[in-house]
């Protein structure tokens, strides 16, 4: 889910109660800290499942982004393969 962040309309709907939820940072490190704590703090009102083994920084360097916008780095691709595995792990865990 991408929402804008001053967009509450999902934090007073309920949709995200019960549900698992995970957040990527790939901002240089130490960028996003205190975000990251408001958005767990967030995500705890209003109920949803943090996928701890989720919710990891993959930092992405702007270099690393190529001119047609895909991500070439093996290091930054293993890291957010093992992000979306862990997520998939998470779900087929609770079917």
């Amino acid at each position: 889910m991408c929402e804008p962040a001053g967009d509450s309309r999902w934090v007073r709907s309920g949709e995200l109660d019960g549900k698992p939820v995970a957040w990527m940072n790939v901002a240089n490190p130490g960028r996003a800290t205190d975000a990251h704590a408001s958005l767990e703090t967030v995500l705890g009102y209003v109920g949803a499942v943090v996928i701890e083994g989720a919710c990891v920084r993959v930092p992405v360097a702007r270099d690393a982004v190529g001119v047609d916008g895909v991500v070439a780095d093996p290091e930054v691709r293993a890291g957010i393969a093992e992000v979306l595995a862990t997520i998939a792990r998470h779900v087929n865990d609770k079917l």
